[in-house]
């Protein structure tokens, strides 16, 4: 897996901050972010984002958060990445 830099926090102060990475091969974001606190997890597990769908978030999944200002641009594939949407 091969990932691609897109961005970092621009207030970072060198320590874990926010970042983002596209994995063409997998057609994925990749977001490194703070864990979400109880009162975000409550949140979400409590709100039904799509109908029909179950709430909460499942023991294989977790949820972050990262600043507005962590960048979202989301680059162009390398050469060869096929099928690749982004």
């Amino acid at each position: 897996m091969d990932l691609q830099f897109v961005g970092i926090d621009p207030n970072t102060q060198g320590n874990g901050s926010p970042t983002v990475w596209v994995d063409a091969d997998q057609q994925e974001i990749v977001i490194q972010g703070w864990k979400a606190d109880e009162d975000m997890s409550a949140k979400i597990s409590e709100t039904e984002w799509v109908p029909s769908h179950e709430t909460g978030i499942p023991e294989h999944e977790t949820s972050s958060s990262a600043r507005a200002s962590t960048p979202t641009r989301t680059p162009r594939p390398r050469t060869g990445a096929a099928g690749c949407r982004w």
